[in-house]
């Protein structure tokens, strides 16, 4: 291991404020990633209280276009965003996998962590964020172990894999659609 001069405070003054605010804002954005990602209730929107009217079936119409709005529009638009940044961050970690790989994970993840969310939300929180402390825990380990070109040529390839982003998202759409239901007839028994 080669040693560097250091003659005063001043030479590693840059290297430490840049690791020490890249690493806040980091775990800061993961913070925030994974709080909203292993909620049981992505989207606390509650359109339905636009949906007034003095006629109750029209009410119901109504907030039924709304939930529709939500849940087929809204959400898959942030899955797919989880998605793309759960791909980045592990495109960051690997040099063996292929894109197409590196995006059917970064899905399942998603998936996963959804599912937990309706079981235990603190499980939800460990699993969405063992992926992007890993990544911190490995550069501060190996800070040259980045791999950009893995991630340039992911971001590159996303319009290549779109269909499989589409299939993917119907299937995260899906799989919310049935805990949703599962969870409204659980709570009525």
């Amino acid at each position: 291991m080669a040693l560097m001069q250091v003659n005063t405070f001043m030479d590693i003054l840059p290297s430490l404020l840049i690791f020490t605010i890249g690493t806040a804002l980091y775990v800061g954005y993961v913070f925030i990633f994974y709080k909203f990602i292993s909620t049981n209730k992505v989207l606390d929107l509650d359109l339905h209280q636009y949906a007034q009217g003095a006629y109750p079936k029209i009410k119901t119409m109504f907030g039924m276009l709304l939930w529709t709005v939500e849940f087929l529009i809204i959400f898959p638009i942030i899955a797919f965003f989880w998605s793309v940044a759960y791909a980045v961050m592990l495109a960051f970690m690997t040099e063996n996998m292929t894109m197409l790989e590196i995006i059917i994970v970064s899905v399942s993840l998603v998936a996963s962590v959804r599912i937990i969310s309706y079981f235990s939300e603190e499980a939800a929180d460990i699993l969405a964020q063992t992926v992007p402390l890993t990544i911190l825990a490995i550069f501060y380990i190996d800070i040259h172990f980045i791999r950009w070109s893995q991630v340039m040529e992911l971001l590159k390839s996303l319009e290549f894999l779109g269909m499989v982003m589409v299939y993917s998202l119907i299937f995260i759409v899906a799989l919310e659609f049935v805990m949703r239901i599962g969870q409204k007839v659980v709570r009525r028994n």
